[in-house]
C-alpha cells in the first residue's frame, strides 16, 4: 500500500506542475544521461551508416521541444575515419548543440594507417591469468589519441579492457574524469536496480567490491542501462517500456528524498542512464528511442514539484561529473553511494545434466563450484532431488575438499560419463573408473520429471538462512521456491552464465537458462574465461589404496593445448592431506612449453612413506603461473592411505619419479617448440635499396623492430605495436641512406599464457 500511495502522490504533483521556480533547488533534478557507443568498424554497418544514424539523433534532439543531450563515446578506428574523412566539423556541431564527445575503447590497437588489430586474447578483463597491462594501456592510448583530434574535451571513457585494480591508474594517466558503464550491470546484478548516484569507485579486484566507494578514487562512475529496445541486453530488459518503469522507480525514490529532506541542502547528485549503439539502426530501435524521449518529456523533464524543485533534466556525463565535483566540495567526507556484495561461502551448482527422458538416468551428472578463494570442506554435503522431503541422496565422503574457484563433476555412472565426455568424473555413484565413490541411497536422486536437484549441508545451517540448501534448481509441480526453471530438454544442461576471477557481465548466482552445449569439468561456454589448456589425471588401478607401511601411487597426466601457438607455463603438483592442509609443491617445472595442438599423456609415480598419516589424500596437478599462484588448468584424484590414526603432521620423505615428465619436456624442447629467441631473416642481403625483414613469433606479442647505423643511431622504426602469432614480413627502404652496414633489433614481449620477452639482432649490408 505504501508504494501505491507514493505513485498516486506523484501523479497529483505532476498535474500542471510545469512552472519554473527561482527558489533554491533543495533536491537536485535527476540527470537523464543518453550514452552513444560507436563500435569498431569490424562490427556490422560501415562508417557512413553510423554517421547517418548519429545525424538522425542530432536532428531528433534539435526538433524536440526540450532537446535531449548525448554523450557520444567513439572508438579509435572510427575517430581515425572521422578525422581523415573531414568530419571534425560534424562532431564540433554536436558539441555546439550541447552534446559531449568522449572515448569508447574496444580491445583493438593500431598497427598502421587504418590498421587495427584485436588484442582481446591479451586483455581479457574477465580472465586475470591472461591479462596484459601493456596491451590494455595501448588500447586506451590508441583510442584516446584519435578521439583527442575530434574534441578538446575528451573527459569520459567506457573501456572494455581493464581490471579494477588498474582502472584508477589508467584513468589518471589518460586524463579521464568519468567512466560511464565501466562497472557494467554490477549495480543491477547485486542490488536489482540501476544506481541513481554517481560515485568514486575503489580499485579493488575482489568480487563483490566493484561498487565500493573510495573518496580518494581518481574518477567518477555513472551507471546506465545497456541497449535500449533490447529485451535481454546484458541479461536485462531494456525496452522503452521497461526503462520507463525503471525511471518511475527512480522518480519515486527522488520524490521521497525531496519530501523527507524538506528545505535541507543535504542532497545528492541523481542520474538515470540508457544507451544505444550506432551499429544497431532500424525502424524499431529509432521508435524505441523516440518513445522513451517522449515519455521523459511528458512526465519528468522541465516538470516541477509544488516545492519548486525541478524533477529531471537532460545532461551529459561531463556535466554530471562537474556537478558531482561541486557536490564533493560542499559535502566533504559524505558518501554518495557504496555497496559491497557478500558472495556465498558454500558450494554452488554450476551445471547440471538432468534428462527426464533418460529412464536409466546413467547420463546424468552435476557440476559443483566453489565460489570462494578458500578451500571448502564439502564432506557430508548431499545432492538431493528438488523435493524438500526427499530421502534419496548422493553424499560426499569424508575428507572431500574443493579448491578455490574449483569445479567438481559428480556422475551417476562414471563409465557412461567417461564414454560421453572423454575423461573420468571426480566423483561417481558407480562405475569403478577411479573417481571417488559417493554414498547414495535411493533411485530417484535426480531422475524425475517434476523436481530437479539441490545441494545441501546436513551438518550446519548456513548463517542467515533457515535451510540447509546452499543452491539448487527445480521445475515442474514439486519445486523449491527460488530455484524454479522450465523442464530441461534432452541432451542440454542448465549452467551458470559466467564464473570468473574478476568483475564481468552477468556474474550472478542464479541458474539462468540452458547452456548451448554441456561443458563438464570447467567454465561454461557462456563464461568469458575459457582456457584452452587442459589437464586430466587417471590412476593406474582402482581403488587406489596405499598400505599402512607406505607405497607408491601410479598415475598418468594428460596435457592438452588447444591454442594455435606455443604456450609457456609452469607445471606443479601438491598434496591435500587428510587434515585439509596443503603439502608441496611435490613437483615443479617452470617455463615449460606446450606445443600448439599438444595432446600427450605422461606416466608418473608418487611415493608415500610409512609415516604419512592414514586417510584420504588429494593429489593436485596445475598448469599456469606458479609464482603468482594463478593456475589456468588443473586436475586431481583421491587415494587412501590405510592404517590406524597416527601423527597428523605433514609426512616427510615424499618423493616422485619425474623421469617420464622430464623426458617429455626435454623432447619438446629439442623438437622445437620453445625457441631460445624469435626467428628472423633478411632477404635479399646485401640489398639495394629495398629488402624484406621477416620474423616469426610464437604468441601474440608487442613487437618493436628498429634499424640502426653502426654508430648506434636509429635510422628507421619498422614495427611498433601488437602482432599476432605467426610469420610476418616488413619492407625496409634505404633509398635515403648511404651504403654500409646496418643493424636491426627485434624486441618481442609475449602477452599470452605466460608473459616473456625475447630480443634478436642481425646485420644488413646496403650496397648502392
Amino acid at each position: 500500500m505504501k508504494r501505491i500511495a507514493i505513485v498516486l502522490l506523484a501523479g497529483v504533483l505532476l498535474i500542471g506542475a510545469t512552472l519554473p521556480s527561482n527558489a533554491i533547488q533543495y533536491e537536485p533534478p535527476v540527470n537523464i544521461v543518453f550514452i552513444i557507443h560507436i563500435e569498431p568498424l569490424g562490427w556490422p554497418m560501415a562508417y557512413q551508416e553510423r554517421m547517418d544514424f548519429l545525424a538522425w539523433l542530432q536532428e531528433l534532439a534539435q526538433t524536440r521541444p526540450i532537446p535531449f543531450k548525448m554523450t557520444i563515446l567513439v572508438n579509435g578506428d572510427i575517430a581515425e575515419y572521422a578525422v581523415n574523412n573531414g568530419d571534425i566539423p560534424f562532431f564540433q556541431s554536436l558539441e555546439a548543440d550541447g552534446h559531449e564527445v568522449g572515448t569508447h575503447a574496444h580491445s583493438i590497437v593500431q598497427t598502421g594507417p587504418y590498421e587495427w588489430v584485436s588484442v582481446d586474447s591479451a586483455t581479457q578483463r574477465y580472465g586475470i591469468p591472461i591479462y596484459s597491462q601493456d596491451a590494455t594501456e595501448q588500447v586506451w592510448s590508441d583510442a584516446k589519441s584519435w578521439v583527442d583530434m575530434l574534441t578538446p574535451n575528451n573527459n569520459s571513457i567506457c573501456a572494455f579492457p581493464f581490471i579494477c585494480s588498474a582502472e584508477g591508474g589508467l584513468m589518471l594517466d589518460n586524463g579521464f574524469l568519468a567512466s560511464p558503464g565501466n562497472r557494467s550491470e554490477k549495480g543491477l546484478d547485486y542490488t536489482g536496480f540501476l544506481l541513481h548516484h554517481p560515485f568514486r569507485p575503489a580499485s579493488d579486484n575482489r568480487l563483490g567490491h566493484e561498487m565500493e566507494e573510495d573518496f580518494n578514487g581518481s574518477h567518477i562512475y555513472v551507471d546506465h542501462y545497456a541497449q535500449i529496445g533490447n529485451p535481454d541486453a546484458h541479461g536485462y530488459n531494456c525496452t522503452a517500456q521497461a526503462m520507463a518503469a525503471s525511471m518511475d522507480e527512480a522518480y519515486q525514490e527522488w520524490l521521497i528524498a525531496e519530501q523527507m529532506e524538506g528545505d535541507s541542502l543535504d542532497h545528492k547528485i541523481w542520474t538515470f542512464g540508457f544507451l544505444t549503439h550506432l551499429w544497431i539502426d532500424n525502424a524499431y530501435y529509432r521508435a524505441q528511442i523516440t518513445q522513451l524521449i517522449e515519455l521523459f518529456d511528458s512526465l519528468y523533464v522541465d516538470q516541477y514539484t509544488p516545492r519548486g524543485n525541478l524533477i529531471a533534466q537532460y545532461a551529459t556525463v561531463n556535466e554530471v561529473t562537474n556537478d558531482f565535483i561541486d557536490w564533493e566540495t560542499t559535502h566533504p567526507g559524505e558518501s554518495s553511494f557504496s555497496y559491497v556484495h557478500d558472495f556465498p561461502t558454500e558450494p554452488l551448482i554450476n551445471e547440471a545434466m538432468i534428462i527426464p527422458a533418460d529412464s536409466s538416468h546413467t547420463s546424468e551428472w552435476i557440476e559443483v563450484f566453489n565460489p570462494t578463494d578458500q578451500w571448502l570442506n564439502i564432506s557430508g554435503f548431499e545432492i538431493n532431488d528438488g523435493l524438500i522431503y526427499a530421502t534419496d541422496f548422493w553424499r560426499f565422503p569424508p575428507s572431500t575438499w574443493l579448491g578455490p574457484l574449483e569445479f567438481a563433476t559428480v556422475a551417476m555412472d562414471g563409465n557412461s560419463f567417461r564414454a560421453d565426455w572423454g575423461f573420468r568424473p571426480d566423483f561417481e555413484v558407480f562405475g569403478n573408473t577411479g573417481a571417488r565413490p559417493l554414498y547414495s541411497e535411493g533411485y530417484y536422486t535426480l531422475h524425475d520429471l517434476n523436481d530437479g536437484c539441490v545441494i545441501r549441508n546436513n551438518d550446519t545451517v548456513p548463517t542467515g538462512t533457515n535451510t540447509a540448501i546452499t543452491d539448487g534448481l527445480s521445475w515442474g509441480d514439486n519445486y523449491v521456491t527460488g530455484f524454479t526453471l522450465p523442464v530441461p530438454t534432452a541432451g542440454s544442461t542448465y549452467g551458470r552464465d559466467g564464473n570468473s576471477t574478476d568483475t564481468g557481465y552477468a556474474y550472478d548466482w542464479s541458474l539462468n537458462g540452458e547452456a548451448s552445449s554441456p561443458t563438464p569439468g570447467g567454465h561454461n561456454v557462456d563464461s568469458y574465461f575459457d582456457p584452452q589448456i587442459k589437464i586430466f589425471t587417471e590412476v593406474a588401478w582402482v581403488p587406489m589404496t596405499i598400505p599402512e607401511t607406505g607405497g607408491s601411487v601410479e598415475f598418468s597426466i594428460q596435457f592438452i593445448n588447444e591454442y594455435a601457438s606455443i604456450q609457456v607455463v609452469d607445471i606443479w603438483t601438491n598434496l591435500l592431506l587428510p587434515n585439509g592442509s596443503v603439502y608441496g609443491p611435490l613437483i615443479i617445472r617452470e617455463d615449460r612449453g606446450l606445443n600448439a595442438g599438444l595432446n600427450i599423456t605422461v606416466d608418473l609415480v608418487q611415493v608415500l612413506p610409512a609415516g604419512a598419516p592414514p586417510g584420504f589424500y588429494r593429489y593436485n596437478v596445475y598448469a599456469g603461473d606458479y609464482a603468482a599462484s594463478q593456475p589456468i588448468a588443473a586436475s586431481y584424484f583421491y587415494f587412501e592411505k590405510l592404517g590406524l590414526d597416527g601423527n597428523p603432521a605433514p609426512p616427510e620423505g615424499l618423493t616422485a619419479d619425474c623421469a617420464a615428465l622430464d623426458a617429455v619436456f626435454k623432447r619438446m624442447m629439442v623438437d622445437t617448440v620453445i625457441p631460445e629467441e624469435y626467428t628472423t631473416a633478411v632477404s635479399p642481403n646485401p640489398f639495394n635499396p629495398v629488402t624484406a625483414i621477416s620474423y616469426q613469433i610464437s604468441d601474440i606479442s608487442r613487437v618493436s623492430l628498429k634499424v640502426y647505423d653502426i654508430a648506434g643511431r636509429e635510422v628507421a622504426r619498422l614495427v611498433d605495436g601488437y602482432r599476432d602469432a605467426g610469420l610476418h614480413e616488413v619492407t625496409f627502404d634505404a633509398s635515403g641512406l648511404a651504403s654500409g652496414v646496418y643493424l636491426y633489433r627485434l624486441e618481442a614481449s609475449s602477452t599470452g599464457t605466460r608473459q616473456h620477452s625475447e630480443t634478436a639482432m642481425g646485420k644488413m649490408v646496403l650496397m648502392k
